[in-house]
């Protein structure tokens, strides 16, 4: 059941931007954030996908951090008056609020953690200032008018892109952060031609794939429009259809799955699929349109999206990564074990994760890995199978160690588990690199 009192409350709070318009999601998860830092010392990673489950009933009692930061920036007395019903095991955290982990690409889709990382992971929260402060830089960039600089020949540019497309989906997101900034300040300014574009435009769209995952929404939204507008001018319609799906996942996070599934369905009608590339970009605009169909709660469009998904990848023939896409066969799978996840069916997800091999991937998909695993460990704490949840976390960090320790999901998982005292095997030594106090 929905849980309009939470929505009610944030629709009749204006938006701290002065746009007139209400506060949304995005808005609310960095209002309470920064409360809950300013008044606690306490870092939390609340995101608009999170809200959004509340909002939907998915998450009936969150933690006590989230409840007081939420009760405080909308105005309310009682929890209650949010919605907010202890479950009946009584837990602070209930085996439904384990934040569950987005299917993307995407997003994603990354959910909250109560504890800041403890004395014990100092190597690791150093390590995470230091990724502040390079997504600082990249935010920086972004919002700084362009000084004159010598021009970089696109070729190079395009290089430079494309090593930064391949960092992103090795996981290398600490080697990413550092190479973004300049690379922004050289797409910047750069002349009007077709190959000038397109190399600005895979410049931005690799910053806002990197922005979406560990970054924040609206300067990820403003990447992804930038890329979007350069894939325009540049007239390759593959790399038009690969910008609007990372748009999609900007809006899934900013102004929720009904937007964000109609901006993609009318960039799926326009996309081409006469080449492989064209294929896959499109194939991935019908599965990033499958996740937000099962995040607005409507499995039989989202089971829809994933059967054009099949046809899109049975045509194709292989597993392959045109345009970045990882789009394929087993891809496919993979994304229906995170609708699954966002249909909020756990033994749905883990029947459909046993059998992918993602050893079927191209090399260089570390991320696409992981995710899979992250699915799997949320899937199995839903049904109390703590041990089966580790041992998944543990083998997404074997595929993808900088996705697991920069993963505010992942975060979230690990503290349910000790909230509840599980005493499984590994779990506090993951939760020491993740940057969990144990």
């Amino acid at each position: 059941m929905a849980n309009d009192r939470l929505r009610i409350r944030r629709e009749a709070t204006p938006s701290p931007s002065g746009s007139g318009r209400h506060m949304t999601r995005a808005e609310l998860a960095e209002a309470v954030n920064q409360y809950v830092w300013s008044t606690s010392r306490k870092r939390i990673c609340l995101d608009a996908d999170t809200v959004s489950r509340y909002e939907r009933g998915q998450i009936r009692w969150p933690s006590a951090a989230y409840r007081e930061g939420l009760r405080a920036i909308l105005g309310v007395g009682a929890d209650v008056d949010l919605g907010f019903h202890p479950t009946p095991r009584g837990r602070t955290v209930s085996a439904s609020d384990s934040i569950r982990p987005s299917g993307q690409t995407t997003s994603a889709a990354d959910k909250s953690s109560v504890s800041e990382p403890s004395s014990a992971s100092s190597a690791n929260s150093s390590h995470k200032v230091s990724m502040e402060t390079r997504l600082a830089a990249i935010g920086m960039a972004l919002t700084t008018f362009p000084a004159s600089a010598d021009r970089i020949p696109h070729a190079d540019l395009l290089k430079k892109a494309k090593a930064a497309h391949d960092a992103y989906q090795g996981a290398q997101y600490v080697h990413l952060a550092r190479a973004l900034p300049g690379l922004i300040a050289a797409v910047a300014d750069v002349g009007s031609s077709r190959s000038e574009q397109a190399a600005r435009s895979h410049v931005y769209l690799v910053t806002a794939k990197l922005l979406s995952k560990i970054g924040d929404a609206q300067m990820a939204h403003l990447a992804a429009d930038r890329a979007l507008q350069a894939a325009l001018l540049s007239e390759q319609v593959e790399l038009v259809s690969a910008c609007a799906y990372q748009v999609t996942c900007t809006l899934l996070r900013e102004h929720g799955p009904a937007e964000a599934e109609q901006f993609s369905e009318a960039a799926f009608c326009r996309a081409g699929t006469s080449s492989p590339t064209q294929i896959s970009t499109k194939g991935a605009l019908a599965l990033i349109s499958a996740v937000a169909s099962a995040r607005r709660g409507d499995p039989a469009f989202a089971q829809n999206w994933l059967g054009q998904a099949r046809r899109l990848a049975d045509s194709l023939g292989t597993d392959a990564n045109y345009a970045w896409t990882a789009f394929g066969p087993t891809n496919v799978r993979i994304h229906e074990v995170s609708v699954a996840v966002d249909l909020d069916k756990p033994d749905r997800a883990i029947e459909l994760a046993a059998p992918v091999d993602t050893d079927l991937l191209p090399s260089g998909l570390k991320s696409r890995r992981g995710q899979l695993h992250i699915d799997s460990a949320w899937a199995y704490l839903q049904i109390d199978r703590d041990p089966e949840a580790v041992i998944n976390l543990l083998e997404a960090e074997r595929f993808a160690p900088q996705t697991v320790h920069h993963s505010a999901s992942v975060r979230g998982l690990v503290a349910q588990m000790l909230e509840r005292q599980s005493g499984t095997p590994g779990l506090r030594g993951l939760a020491r690199r993740v940057g969990v106090a144990a």
